[in-house]
């Protein structure tokens, strides 16, 4: 209990998709990828969530583009401050939609989730 779980996704804007090179910000100028992370919103609650990188919107978790390390990340510091044991469904498609209605989907995926893409944990006292 009051343990941080840390959140955090850094996509390169550059990707091979069939084996030519993009660069997803150049093509869309979009400095937002969205992310689900579905069941977070349970996992959230009235818990303690400092999002360090990035934003919310919703139910979902928005990776910025930083022309810096030209890519988009996220990060967040979740205070676990509930016992429970939480079983967490995380999406592993990050959307991003160009000026022209452009769209790149992004899969990727995260580790510790088991075959049906979630994460389980428990808090104890």
């Amino acid at each position: 209990m009051n343990d941080t779980l840390t959140i955090s996704c850094n996509i390169p804007s550059r990707k091979h998709f069939y084996g030519d090179e993009r660069d997803v910000f150049s093509e869309t100028s979009n400095s937002r990828a969205r992310w689900s992370f579905r069941s977070g919103s349970e996992l959230i609650g009235d818990q303690e969530l400092i999002v360090r990188k990035g934003e919310l919107d919703g139910p979902f978790f928005v990776d910025v583009y930083d022309p810096i390390c030209d890519c988009y990340e996220f990060e967040a510091d979740l205070i676990l401050s509930e016992v429970d044991t939480y079983n967490i469904f995380i999406g592993n498609v990050f959307d991003f939609i160009g000026e022209n209605c452009d769209r790149f989907f992004i899969e990727s995926n995260f580790p510790w989730i088991n075959e049906a893409g979630i994460l389980e944990f428990e808090v104890e006292p």
